[in-house]
């Protein structure tokens, strides 16, 4: 018999709430409602900041370029001012007038700031070539004529590989006689020099210079007449000579004035400090009559001078040297120089494009002369017995100066105080230098570069004895150099 089915058993039970699904939900719902509140709260202060952000920008924005625009302001009333003080005289040399050039600023109402840089400028390049003396400005004028000289060759060169000669050489020239100058001064003097517009504008940084020169010397002549005035009336006051500088440092150092009954105490009281015994005095007289053997800068000699010149001279600003040391120096520092020069000639060959690279066979042949103990003589014999094959003069001059650098960075030992040494240190010194076994020309000028660096470091080890005929200081010279700062 079928079975029947029954409608209630098909019926599922009810089943129980779950109280803790519907509390998660409840407080989901709760904090999504909290979080749309808390949206809506802070977006209008979100919308101030962003805001706030955006004007502070471009504030900023608006004072870099206010900043900007008067800079370049100033740059162009400088240049213009500085071509409005510049004339030349009847030789054609440039002159500047500095009153005017300053006039002209304010009148173009260049900044506070940049008027007050320049006239601080101005200054202290006057104060630091009265500092120099007399002689120093003199050779600084010397050595802007020679510049004017420089730049009239160079003016009259129209090819350009010529006038690129030229301005490598006046380069080296200037290089030379001012050591201060710096890479980035050369280089952008190289520049200038490219073009007659340049030329130009050195010309007017010399009229500029020599302007600084001769305020400074007519400041010092003033300052001495001053010296010589008031020298003359201290002395009618405390006396003469040494008692006269002694009453006038007592009385200072008392904090007296110089009335005539303390000045005639003081001068009491000098006479009884100063009493010599005879045979001090005569000790004093010999002592101050014997001479000493000393190197004078001025003339690039060795004499004999007095203690009283020798104390003269150090404080006139050419102060004397011991012989025997300066001797020493002065050999260390013509052997730099001298190695210095064989550098600039094997770099100026380097840079000549119509030399070009060598063959193997012959960088083969070359590394043989040059290798033994004269490679000098070697090098000369291989090229008179043709062993090379045919060499352009560009390699002949590029070979000549290689051996005569390579000899003289071998005497390079005396700076270091090594003696001959050993090969190795010879094979050691020959490795930083261009050699046959150099790849490329480019090569070669950065082992230039990198022993020139050597040259400089060692150099700052030399007391620095001036050699003969180089130059004013190296003080004054900087000094003279750009003295406006007008090329930023």
């Amino acid at each position: 018999m079928a079975s029947v089915p029954l409608a209630a058993l098909a019926v599922r039970p009810v089943e129980a709430p779950d109280s803790l699904a519907q509390y998660g939900k409840l407080v989901a719902l709760k904090s999504m409602l909290q979080n749309q509140q808390f949206q809506q709260q802070i977006q209008p202060l979100q919308l101030e900041a962003e805001r706030q952000r955006t004007a502070i920008q471009g504030q900023q924005a608006a004072m870099q370029q206010q900043q900007m625009a008067m800079q370049l302001h100033d740059q162009q009333m400088m240049r213009q001012a500085a071509d409005a003080a510049t004339s030349r005289d009847s030789s054609g040399k440039v002159n500047f007038d500095y009153d005017r050039y300053f006039d002209l600023l304010h009148a173009g109402n260049v900044s506070p700031d940049t008027i007050d840089a320049q006239v601080k400028n101005h200054q202290a390049a006057v104060q630091s070539l009265m500092a120099a003396g007399d002689e120093k400005r003199k050779q600084s004028l010397a050595m802007i004529d020679d510049a004017y000289n420089h730049i009239e060759r160079i003016r009259g060169i129209s090819d350009p590989q010529q006038r690129a000669q030229a301005i490598n050489s006046s380069m080296r020239w200037l290089q030379q006689n001012n050591p201060s100058v710096t890479p980035d001064q050369l280089q952008d003097y190289q520049n200038l020099a490219s073009t007659d517009d340049g030329l130009k504008q050195i010309e007017q940084e010399l009229g500029a210079s020599a302007q600084v020169i001769k305020r400074a010397t007519d400041l010092s002549a003033i300052e001495e007449k001053q010296s010589v005035v008031a020298k003359n009336k201290r002395e009618a006051t405390v006396g003469a000579g040494a008692m006269g500088d002694w009453v006038n440092s007592h009385l200072a150092a008392q904090g007296l004035e110089p009335t005539p009954q303390n000045v005639a105490a003081a001068q009491e009281q000098y006479n009884k400090e100063t009493k010599i015994n005879p045979g001090v005095m005569r000790a004093q007289i010999f002592a101050g009559n014997r001479e000493y053997a000393v190197y004078d800068p001025t003339t690039g000699q060795l004499r004999y001078a007095n203690p009283a010149e020798i104390n003269k001279l150090n404080q006139t600003g050419s102060p004397l040297s011991p012989a025997a040391p300066a001797e020493k120096a002065i050999k260390q520092a013509a052997l730099i120089e001298d190695i210095r020069g064989n550098i600039n000639s094997v770099r100026d060959v380097l840079a000549n494009p119509n030399m070009p690279e060598f063959t193997a066979p012959q960088r083969a042949q070359i590394a043989i002369a040059l290798g033994g103990s004269d490679p000098q003589g070697a090098l000369s014999a291989a090229l008179r017995g043709g062993v090379m094959g045919h060499l352009t003069d560009e390699q002949q001059h590029y070979l000549i100066n290689l051996a005569q650098l390579k000899e003289n960075a071998m005497a390079m030992r005396a700076v270091l105080g090594t003696g001959q040494g050993s090969e190795d240190m010879r094979r050691a010194i020959s490795n930083t230098i261009p050699s046959p076994q150099t790849p490329t020309k480019k090569y070669a000028a950065a082992q230039l570069d990198a022993f020139e660096k050597v040259l400089n470091r060692l150099e700052k080890g030399i007391p620095n004895v001036p050699l003969a005929d180089r130059g004013g200081s190296q003080a004054a010279q900087s000094q003279t150099q750009d003295p406006l700062k007008i090329r930023q």
